[in-house]
């Protein structure tokens, strides 16, 4: 079985990290199955790995915010765009999930009203029944939150499966 990527961003605060791990570590001990393997990727430092070895693509979240346009940033969005082609499963989270709304065409930046942080309840739509992955969470959940930049303008062809009063 091919293995899932996690496209690594960015990193938490140290004290954070030195007492829970990375957003890489989160991800492997939340998703963790006996059978999935994982490899992380680094696109601040390292090339572009090959799209089709890799069954899925979880973007984590990042310090970063997309509008500052850097290079990486750039080639991240560009290979998002091959795997979206060959129809790789992708989940992006908070940063994660505005890079790749930027890059397929989406417009990200800051949000009017501010930071959005703390645990918030979210609310799925109705379209989230549908959703390979929503379809399997409660319609009203908790969740953690810190992001001053939002997905302003939704790629075409993009659904809104859930949200809260702020976002």
């Amino acid at each position: 079985m091919k293995p899932l990527l996690i496209v690594k961003t960015g990193s938490t605060y140290p004290a954070i990290q030195q007492q829970f791990g990375d957003f890489d570590d989160w991800l492997q001990s939340t998703c963790a199955c006996e059978h999935v393997l994982y490899q992380v990727w680094l696109p601040e430092l390292e090339p572009p790995p090959e799209p089709t070895a890799f069954s899925g693509v979880i973007i984590t979240g990042s310090p970063a915010m997309v509008t500052e346009q850097k290079d990486w940033m750039r080639s991240a969005a560009q290979w998002l765009l091959t795997v979206m082609e060959r129809d790789i499963p992708v989940l992006g989270i908070c940063f994660g999930h505005q890079l790749l709304a930027y890059a397929l065409g989406g417009v990200v930046d800051y949000h009017p009203l501010g930071r959005e942080i703390g645990t918030v309840s979210i609310a799925l739509t109705d379209l989230s029944a549908d959703d390979d992955l929503f379809a399997t969470l409660p319609i009203c959940f908790n969740a953690h939150v810190t992001h001053a930049q939002s997905v302003r303008v939704l790629p075409c062809g993009a659904k809104v499966l859930g949200g809260n009063a702020f976002e």
